[in-house]
């Protein structure tokens, strides 16, 4: 749609209102005409003069619904209820009205005690032709075609989302990942890689600088704490510690500041999945070996000052001092980056410091160029923004399995549901007995993989791909080390 409105150039709010009542199935069979006529609005013809009032604002071309009724008041003389009726006729693609309605638009009808007189359009001196091409043309269009005051008001919407992104690019992406905080992870991870495109860093969540929220940090957004796992609930606790500022410099001053009956291990674990400790040191398998013993260590101390009653440690800071709870992050290696990315999924939804499919790019560029139906999750998902992508197309999409659920057929064959994760987001990959049968090794969790199949399209579900082929990306990656090799 993007590159529409580049092509669109719109000088005037009636051309939004216009292009996002066009760039739907049906009406954007028009947008070649609409954009060509907009050029050059001396070159435009219309079946009839008396059409031009009511087309001209759209350059010739019917666009909204309302210009079906106004058509049929004007040129053939309907009053307001009854081109509403047909309105309705033409969008519920009720045949036998519509015949029944295209009589009474070129020839009219007599009037009743009930039914008011039509004149039609011959009567009003338009040929009987041109009169049937014009309900031709209405029919095919006003079965997609948008209200006007539809479109304008996505237009309204449109215009100001627009605006805001343009002129304040880092509130306006944070508050738009914030919308989608604790639901679709996807979209989330697809408004990362957007202010990637955009030359927006996204820091990771911290538990010193993090807020409830997506936020604004130096040019740069911080993710929010309400965006991980398990943490949700005790997120107002953990904000209350950071008005001790600089004091929280470690894993354990952050315990000793927050109430341990409110902020449970289950959210500091997650807090550590999630790299909100790597502020204090980047090696999150330190913090994941010694939190709980701090968490049990800290408890005991309190428990032990308040049986004892004594407010030594206040009067006392060397004494005070001696009895910190000193616990000394363990030299432990790190996480291997795959782990640290799955936790990263687990605990926010998407993978942030980086992807499982990274040391795969280059493969991948290599097959986007060579395999003229390679695509990538997000445009089958999203078929309303990609109007190539149809049903039972061919495609070929490299990804990384992260769930499969097999079953057994009436026939006693295995098949499989595959939810595959590419760069852009992901999609469900159906794997009949057939095809299970010859790529079943190759079907496991974590598989960095290449899906070759035809898309499934069904009303109020999700595309799907039905997979022919599953083959590990390590051969495709041999036969292209092969074909340059042999190439030198």
């Amino acid at each position: 749609m993007t590159d529409f409105f580049k092509r669109l150039k719109p000088n005037k709010f009636e051309d939004i209102i216009a292009g996002v009542s066009l760039y739907r199935p049906g009406p954007m069979e028009s947008i070649p005409t609409y954009l060509k006529n907009k050029k050059r609005p001396d070159r435009i013809k219309y079946l009839h003069p008396k059409l031009e009032p009511i087309l001209s604002v759209t350059y010739g071309v019917m666009i909204y619904q309302e210009q079906v009724m106004q058509i049929v008041r004007d040129l053939a003389g309907y009053d307001y209820g009854r081109s509403d009726e047909v309105r309705r006729a033409m969008s519920k693609k009720k045949n036998d009205v519509m015949q029944r309605e295209r009589q009474h638009f070129i020839h009219g009808i007599e009037g009743t005690d009930t039914i008011k007189p039509v004149a039609g359009c011959v009567k009003n001196g338009i040929p009987e032709r041109v009169a049937n091409e014009l309900f031709d043309n209405m029919t095919s269009f006003a079965s997609y075609a948008f209200n006007k005051s539809h479109g304008a008001a996505y237009a309204v919407i449109t215009y100001q989302t627009a605006y805001m992104k343009a002129y304040y690019p880092l509130e306006f992406m944070a508050a738009l990942m914030t919308s989608f905080m604790g639901g679709d992870g996807s979209q989330i991870a697809r408004y990362v890689r957007n202010c990637r495109e955009m030359g927006i860093e996204i820091l990771p969540p911290c538990v010193v600088k993090s807020g409830k929220k997506f936020s604004v940090e130096d040019g740069k957004i911080r993710y929010g704490l309400m965006g991980i796992k398990h943490v949700g609930a005790t997120v107002d606790y953990i904000l209350e510690s950071q008005k001790h500022g600089a004091e929280i410099d470690s894993m354990l001053a952050f315990l000793k500041a927050i109430d341990l009956e409110k902020v449970n291990k289950r959210a500091v674990e997650s807090l550590i999945k999630a790299g909100a400790f790597d502020c204090f040191d980047p090696n999150r398998a330190k913090h994941m070996a010694v939190y709980d013993q701090m968490i049990v260590r800290i408890k005991e101390e309190k428990r032990k000052t308040v049986a004892e009653q004594t407010a030594i440690w206040d009067m006392n800071p060397d004494v005070m001092a001696a009895a910190r709870t000193d616990i000394v992050l363990p030299d432990t290696e790190d996480w291997p980056k795959h782990q640290k990315l799955n936790y990263e999924k687990e605990m926010l939804g998407i993978y942030l410091s980086g992807h499982p499919l990274d040391d795969n790019r280059r493969i991948i560029e290599r097959l986007a160029e060579s395999e003229q139906s390679f695509t990538t999750t997000e445009r089958i998902s999203h078929p309303d923004e990609n109007p190539d992508v149809t049903d039972n197309m061919s495609v070929c999409v490299v990804g990384i399995i992260d769930h499969v659920r097999t079953l057994i057929t009436k026939r006693n064959d295995m098949m499989a549901f595959v939810n595959i994760e590419d760069l852009y987001g992901n999609t469900e990959v159906i794997v009949f007995s057939d095809c299970y049968a010859k790529s079943a090794d190759n079907i496991e969790t974590d598989s960095v993989v290449v899906v070759r199949g035809r898309l499934n399209f069904k009303e109020d579900e999700a595309p799907k791909i039905i997979a022919t082929k599953i083959t590990p990306i390590s051969v495709v990656e041999d036969y292209y080390m092969k074909k340059d090799a042999g190439a030198s």
